[in-house]
């Protein structure tokens, strides 16, 4: 089978019950489109085929029958579809890598994507996709990436850190958010520095853990601060565990 750059296959509620190779990336250079198609032996399938040199997966993207933009729907479905196939083959890292792909596009239609503006007409649509993106593709590349968990995870105590570590100073601008008891502002020396860094720090992973011994109290607003924190420590850590378990159990 030989597929030119402009060429498009589409198996739709096909059965095969020989081996099927799209192995070669000289010979399918095209799109193609696979739905409800079922591989009874095993389909040979090149990562790197699909991936295409750019990293864009432009073969398994899918555009308008008016070639007005992407169908995402249709797009979404075929990265199902691509992925169905590696996970039969178990191979867990390019499987993955398509679920995280068509997650994207089930976005994508779900909000209404508007292709000229690279993001959703509507404002309600436009909120939903960025929290969307911001708490399930950024952190976690949907459930698919403990190494993008594990560093949001790290980011978001060292913030926490540094908005505990910047309470006293909004104190003297006038703004009293509150402090943490325990913790003295003190610092006349480096030493003096590094030891209050380290306690805001301290403070900030045992509140994203939910450990609270009780030595250091937040006051003030920071009250509310902690207790969003430790609500995002039991989120992530959760988000940690799922996207874990999928790399390590499959």
């Amino acid at each position: 089978l030989i597929l030119g750059e402009n060429g498009r296959l589409n198996l739709i509620e096909c059965v095969f019950n020989s081996i099927v190779d799209f192995s070669d990336p000289e010979e399918l250079k095209g799109t193609i489109f696979i739905d409800k198609t079922d591989f009874i032996r095993k389909c040979l399938l090149l990562f790197q085929v699909i991936r295409g040199d750019n990293g864009k997966f432009d073969a398994l993207i899918i555009p308008k029958e008016n070639g007005d933009g992407i169908d995402a729907e249709m797009t979404a479905r075929n990265f199902s579809s691509f992925r169905e196939i590696y996970q039969r083959n178990n191979e867990l890292d390019n499987e993955l890598e398509l679920l995280y792909q068509s997650r994207i596009y089930e976005r994508r239609h779900r909000f209404g994507w508007d292709e000229q503006a690279k993001w959703p007409v509507n404002i309600a649509n436009r909120m939903a996709a960025g929290l969307s993106w911001l708490f399930l593709d950024r952190t976690s590349r949907y459930f698919t990436s403990w190494g993008s968990v594990l560093k949001t995870i790290m980011i978001t105590i060292l913030s926490f850190a540094v908005l505990y570590s910047l309470a006293p100073l909004f104190g003297e601008l006038g703004l009293a958010i509150g402090t943490v008891d325990g913790i003295s502002s003190e610092i006349g020396s480096v030493s003096d520095f590094l030891a209050y860094a380290g306690e805001n720090l301290y403070f900030s992973l045992i509140t994203f853990t939910t450990i609270g011994y009780g030595d250091l109290l937040p006051t003030g607003f920071l009250r509310i601060l902690a207790g969003f924190e430790g609500f995002l420590g039991i989120t992530l850590t959760s988000v940690f565990l799922v996207s874990l378990a999928k790399r390590v159990l499959g």
